[in-house]
């Protein structure tokens, strides 16, 4: 039985969501529907290479319907 992807919203757009990308790109089980990030050029260029939403605040991106849950890339 085929499951539709997980529809992942990410919370931060920097390193850690660059080391994560390769993966998130090979498993057909996800997909990449939104972003939080508040630097305005990282937002413009998820919104480019996925043709997705992007948000200033992750409270934002969490009140999107589209995404059911959150990979949180951001600094510890």
């Amino acid at each position: 039985m085929t499951h539709p992807p997980l529809r992942i919203g990410v919370a931060g757009l920097g390193r850690a969501f660059t080391l994560m990308l390769p993966t998130f790109m090979r498993d057909s089980r996800v997909r990449l529907v939104a972003a939080a990030e508040p630097l305005a050029q990282a937002r413009a260029q998820f919104g480019r290479d996925f043709g997705a939403p992007t948000h200033e605040t992750v409270e934002a991106m969490c009140a999107d319907p589209a995404v059911q849950l959150v990979y949180v890339a951001t600094p510890h």
